[in-house]
């Protein structure tokens, strides 16, 4: 068993290039069909977080962070691109907030609640779930990217709405998680946008 997470952030840091087949197994092994059994599409899994799983984790996109180091493959790259479609929707539709533009979801790689959230949220994961984290929503934008990317080569007509949605997403980033009395962004934001400050 291996963590999407984990591998995806080894894979993109290394590990695709050092040993790019068992990479891509590693990956492949996330992948799965939706578990109501009717909603067709491919999907990535989700790891749990400390607040929950998906969706109150939604930060799974990493995975085609590390996806796009492996595209040599043809099979591998259709694989991805039927991934991307699927997950790009189920969370655009799930985790997606029209109003501030961002995706909800718990902070990624740095996920383990006592590091990274306030102390008191051992007891009311609530405000988790309601937050929006920065490494989670740059990971959607990097997937809208790819997806802009490979729709352009499948000359798909998606591919400009792809890219609208990531160049938004990098608009609302900016504009969200930014702070100017400090000169840095935040890590995370709660439901309302307000930072948090732990």
């Amino acid at each position: 068993y291996v963590w999407t997470r984990d591998v995806s952030f080894a894979a993109d840091l290394a590990l695709a290039k050092l040993d790019p087949k068992r990479t891509r197994q590693s990956l492949q092994f996330k992948l799965s069909a939706a578990r109501d059994g009717h909603t067709p599409g491919l999907f990535v899994a989700q790891d749990t977080g400390s607040g929950g799983s998906w969706p109150i984790s939604s930060d799974r996109v990493v995975w085609f962070l590390a996806a796009r180091h492996l595209l040599d493959d043809p099979a591998f790259a259709e694989q991805v691109w039927q991934a991307l479609q699927g997950t790009l929707a189920q969370d655009r539709a799930m985790v997606f907030d029209a109003q501030m533009g961002l995706y909800r979801g718990e902070t990624s790689f740095l996920d383990w609640r006592e590091q990274t959230y306030p102390a008191w949220t051992q007891n009311d994961v609530v405000p988790i779930a309601q937050s929006f984290s920065l490494s989670t929503n740059v990971l959607h934008y990097q997937a809208l990217r790819l997806a802009a990317r490979l729709a352009t080569e499948r000359h798909d007509d998606r591919a400009a709405g792809y890219q609208a949605q990531a160049d938004a997403l990098k608009a609302a980033i900016n504009a969200h998680f930014w702070r100017d009395d400090r000169g840095m962004y935040m890590s995370y934001i709660g439901g309302d946008g307000a930072p948090y400050d732990t």
